[in-house]
């Protein structure tokens, strides 16, 4: 009972602060507790990714765009018109989802903390450059209280002669004490995961089942995946490599997060993960943090439909 009245105070109140905000809003400027950035990242040749990135402030959260009706404003977008353009699928959704059942609406509620990327594919048809542009519609809600629905426009450029993806490239040592290079290594792989870890990392190691599963079943398609571990002590690495059974590449120059590679890509936290090509470029990465565009939640599930979507671009 505590609960639902609590559920149904929660909801009572964002409708009346909405209403509030929406009163006042002649007067004042209405506070904005998120941020959208709209990129375009080439995937190859005329194709392209379009990131819709919505970064929220501690506390708040936006709703997916599959929210059931009857339940609080989905994100929706609108894309202009443009005859230059041709979109392939659907949007999809990269961040860490939650799902909850709010009694008050009785739906099932689909939502993102922190941020979320929405990405919508486009190929140009023709070689001029191209503009995307559009409309989305949101709403942020925060544990007492939801903004009014919201709307921003944007535009992104397309040009097909843009040069590739960024180029990523590092050398760290085997536990044999070989050399090892990204590039040499992915350029005998349709696709490699380099997956930073540490033998102290509990997250890291729980998600050495999922990878060796994904491993499994795409390294006869060319997956490749090098484990660059941030440890400093060559015998708690090694004791969890022989623990974990890790049947793919393992470098580290043990030098924790001094390792050259983590400190190239600006790397503060594990687990990281990025994918490339066999040319070396990043295709996909979970790194927002060290300033890249966009990024994907690369764990679990998300990180297979990942896999397989770039697999099937090759």
């Amino acid at each position: 009972m505590k609960n639902s009245l609590k559920k149904a105070r929660m909801w009572i109140a964002p409708i009346l602060v909405c209403s509030l905000i929406m009163t006042l809003s002649a007067r004042a400027q209405i506070y904005a507790p998120v941020i959208w950035e709209f990129t375009a990242v080439k995937a190859k040749d005329k194709t392209f990714n379009v990131r819709m990135t919505a970064t929220l402030e501690p506390g708040w959260h936006i709703y997916s765009q599959h929210t059931p009706a009857g339940g609080p404003l989905p994100t929706a977008f609108v894309f202009d018109e443009n005859p230059a353009l041709v979109p392939e699928g659907e949007i999809t959704e990269e961040g860490e989802p939650h799902f909850t059942l709010e009694e008050v609406f009785g739906v099932d509620v689909h939502y993102y903390n922190d941020s979320v990327s929405f990405v919508q594919r486009f190929t140009l048809n023709g070689d001029a450059p191209a503009t995307v542009s559009g409309t989305v519609e949101f709403m942020v809600c925060n544990d007492q209280s939801c903004m009014p629905p919201a709307k921003e426009t944007f535009e992104v450029t397309l040009d097909g002669a843009a040069g590739d993806a960024e180029l990523f490239d590092f050398r760290s040592s085997t536990p044999e004490g070989d050399s090892l290079s990204l590039a040499t290594f992915a350029a005998g792989h349709a696709l490699t995961l380099v997956d930073f870890w540490a033998s102290w990392c509990k997250p890291c190691r729980a998600e050495h089942g999922d990878l060796k599963a994904l491993y499994s079943t795409y390294k006869g398609k060319e997956l490749g995946i090098i484990s660059v571990s941030l440890d400093s002590d060559r015998k708690a690495w090694e004791k969890a490599l022989l623990e974990d059974d890790l049947p793919w590449e393992q470098v580290s120059s043990l030098q924790g997060f001094k390792e050259p590679a983590a400190q190239q890509l600006g790397i503060r936290a594990i687990p990281a993960r990025l994918l490339v090509d066999r040319q070396g470029r990043i295709v996909a990465h979970d790194l927002p943090f060290a300033g890249k565009d966009g990024g994907t939640f690369l764990r679990g599930e998300h990180l297979e439909v990942k896999v397989k979507e770039l697999m099937e671009l090759k």
